[in-house]
């Protein structure tokens, strides 16, 4: 039975709506100029959600993490409410002060379950507060717990549809190898946007032509057909997926890697195709948060088509 003086109270159906409801109450009751959710990766600094328009700053922007204000605050370096940012040395000095008129400043970290840093829940403004108001601080870092325990669930979500690969429908699979097909890719390309835009999940695209193997015969072999899917899966895992969208171009999403981690997966991949005869060009592209992944995937394609003119 559904009561009718219930349904304000319905669960958000997914992170993203948590962290723009959550900005917007928190803007409502303390101010401050924009309110963001941000996340790092590497050294880079992305805005994901954003309440309030006084600085401009758009959506997925990425910004220098290592210039931040917020670099310095988890170190220790700065309080996590600074209601005059110009008595705090450490914040005048990061670069991000020089660029931006910022007077005032929040910064919450946002965790992992493990204690490492996502990113930070934080604000800033243009003019200095009188104080910070009773309460205001914890409230803020409940807040931002609460959100990192949402992050947590959606995370292991994520993870989890990556890992269901084997139980997807033949009409999204290619039928030789098993990987995905053309609609099975865009599919699951959408699905990518989405948590780019809700947790700003980093993305690396590659892409294999396989055409020198079936000129030979290669991969016309069912033998040798199952050694590179076999290879493929090994050196991808659960961390993305695998798609072939055409008679001899294979493209693999890979998340959450490293730029160290990706040279390191790559320059394997390439090793163990070539100990098994199978010659292949290898080209790959980081996604770049202000583009569409189509955009990344063509990039990707381009860059291996170049390596064999």
């Amino acid at each position: 039975m559904i009561h009718i003086n219930t349904q304000d109270q319905i669960p958000f159906e997914h992170f993203e709506k948590a962290s723009r409801d959550t900005l917007k109450y928190l803007n409502k009751k303390f101010g401050y100029g924009t309110w963001m959710m941000t996340r790092k990766h590497e050294d880079q600094w992305v805005i994901l959600q954003v309440e309030g328009s006084k600085y401009g700053i758009d959506e997925l922007t990425t910004l220098t993490w290592s210039d931040s204000m917020c670099s310095r605050m988890v170190q220790g370096e700065g309080p996590r409410w600074a209601p005059d940012v110009d008595s705090v040395p450490a914040y005048v000095n990061a670069p991000i002060y020089q660029a931006e008129n910022i007077k005032s400043y929040i910064g919450i970290p946002v965790c992992y379950s493990d204690g490492n840093l996502f990113g930070t829940l934080c604000a800033i403004d243009t003019e200095p507060v009188d104080r910070i108001p009773p309460d205001g601080l914890e409230t803020i870092e409940l807040v931002s717990k609460l959100l990192s325990t949402l992050l947590q669930l959606e995370l292991q979500n994520i993870d989890l549809s990556r890992k269901q690969m084997s139980f997807l429908p033949s009409q999204l699979k290619d039928h030789e190898t098993g990987f995905l097909n053309r609609l099975g890719w865009s599919l699951y390309l959408e699905k990518e946007e989405s948590n780019i835009r809700s947790v700003g999940t980093p993305v690396y695209v590659v892409a294999i032509d396989v055409s020198q193997s079936n000129q030979s015969t290669h991969l016309k072999d069912t033998a040798m057909t199952t050694l590179f899917v076999s290879i493929l899966n090994g050196v991808l895992h659960d961390d993305g997926y695998i798609a072939r969208l055409g008679e001899d171009i294979y493209t693999m999403l890979c998340a959450n890697k490293t730029e160290e981690q990706m040279a390191v997966m790559v320059e394997r991949l390439a090793k163990e195709l070539s100990e098994a005869q199978i010659p292949v060009a290898i080209g790959f592209k980081k996604h770049d948060y202000g583009d569409n992944l189509d955009a990344t995937v063509i990039a990707a394609i381009k860059s291996v088509r170049r390596s064999l003119t």
